[in-house]
């Protein structure tokens, strides 16, 4: 019985802490009005929705993998994104795999 009720405790987030309600408040999302002015400030460009932002990021990568027009953009997308993080040694053989098969195969 004292097990149960420890365990009700710890899910509900009672205790004798009493950090609940900073959390709560902290937590809380601001009034509608608040994000009126502010939608009006963000940007909404390819850049910052489908780059900078990784939740944007991933759903238009989903999305282009699954039209078989853009497959291979993404394809592309993908391949210099790893080469980024290539070594200078690892770049120039994968840069030329990146040509010979996206670039060459297009001529």
């Amino acid at each position: 019985m004292v097990q149960n009720s420890a365990l009700v405790r710890a899910r509900e987030g009672g205790g004798s802490k009493g950090r609940s309600w900073k959390w709560r408040e902290m937590l809380r999302f601001p009034h509608i009005s608040e994000c009126r002015e502010l939608a009006k400030t963000i940007e909404r460009d390819y850049y910052d929705l489908c780059v900078k932002q990784p939740i944007g990021k991933k759903m238009f990568q989903l999305y282009c993998v699954n039209r078989p027009d853009l497959h291979d953009h993404m394809m592309l997308m993908d391949a210099l994104e790893t080469f980024e993080t290539k070594t200078d040694k690892e770049r120039k053989s994968f840069g030329l795999s990146i040509v010979q098969r996206f670039i060459q195969s297009q001529v």
